[in-house]
């Protein structure tokens, strides 16, 4: 199994929150961390998408309205 090139950073995190993760990560702070990254990242762009997309569906209805009142 190859894994993917890692670059070390540091993170400053709330004691309860550190220890949390790091009973979560069964071992692996840095994988589950990553992951959680990963999920918030897909999350934000799906949540930035929808947001786009409620925009759009509210232009498509000012359209609607301009054109029905020509």
């Amino acid at each position: 199994m190859t894994t993917s090139p890692r670059e070390k950073v540091s993170i400053t995190l709330p004691p309860d929150l550190a220890s949390r993760a790091r009973q979560a990560s069964h071992g692996n702070l840095s994988d589950y961390l990553a992951k959680a990254l990963e999920e918030k990242l897909l999350n934000d762009g799906m949540a930035e998408y929808a947001r786009l997309r409620a925009l759009d569906s509210i232009d498509d209805v000012y359209e609607a309205s301009e054109a029905d009142a020509a």
